[in-house]
């Protein structure tokens, strides 16, 4: 009998031991909904989110005039050119309060400016390129998108979600393996501060779906496809490839 009790609680205690690791793979991964994250956070992974995506690591003060970025390399991992200011949650507009859709911190592009950062690919494959975007002074906005060596200009004009972010996500086939990814208000303004907010930058390699045992219908649950913000409850706008700007 005592044989037996011994053998009962070395399986609960197995088990208690198999729960706590499981739990720990789901945090670490960041796959589960609910998993514990720190305050701020987000569970992207590193193939998914390059250097800085979600500008969480921002400018040093002398970097800094208020909100406006001083230095080209003032946000780190980024290259940047001509007005831009570094917003915190809560950051206020004229009575317009600027919220962030990812994590604490966001860029705001000015007329004529740009980030731009190089990232590592391997040619030949295919990736999606998302991020998320809210308009703050014109009625109709406008960024130039570019990826060695394709380029693209998308209007920011309707707003679908409540937030007043939306995301953006447009695909393309990698021919070399180090490429330059810019994003670019090409818009001058009578305020230099007028532009888009841009946040969370994600990349993440499209796999060719393949066909089941059980359906020739590729893709069927849409599982391959832009990269989602997991703490947003809007989805990804996929332009088309011809934008009308009227």
């Amino acid at each position: 009998m005592e044989n037996e009790d011994r053998r009962r609680e070395k399986s609960r205690e197995k088990e208690n031991r198999r729960e706590q690791s499981m739990e720990k793979i789901v945090v670490m991964s960041g796959s589960a909904p609910f998993a514990t994250l720190p305050p701020g956070r987000a569970p992207f992974s590193d193939s998914t989110l390059p250097a800085n995506g979600d500008f969480e690591l921002g400018p040093k003060s002398s970097d800094l005039n208020g909100a406006v970025v001083l230095s080209s390399s003032g946000i780190p991992e980024w290259e940047i050119s001509g007005f831009v200011e570094y917003i915190p949650f809560g950051h206020k507009q004229g009575d317009m309060l600027l919220v962030v859709p990812e994590g604490s911190f966001a860029v705001r592009l000015g007329h004529d400016a740009f980030i731009r950062k190089k990232i590592l690919l391997t040619a030949g494959l295919q990736y999606s390129l998302t991020f998320s975007a809210a308009r703050t002074c014109a009625q109709s906005e406008r960024l130039n998108i570019s990826v060695t060596p394709y380029s693209d200009t998308l209007p920011i004009q309707t707003t679908y979600s409540n937030s007043g972010w939306d995301s953006y996500a447009r695909a393309f086939l990698a021919k070399v393996v180090a490429v330059d990814l810019v994003i670019h208000n090409p818009d001058v303004e009578e305020d230099p501060a007028c532009g888009p907010l841009i946040d969370a930058v994600a990349i993440r390699t499209l796999w060719p779906p393949r066909p089941t045992n059980t359906n020739l219908l590729k893709n069927i649950g849409f599982e391959e496809g832009p990269f989602f913000l997991p703490s947003t409850s809007w989805g990804v706008i996929i332009p088309p490839n011809i934008e009308d700007d009227s």
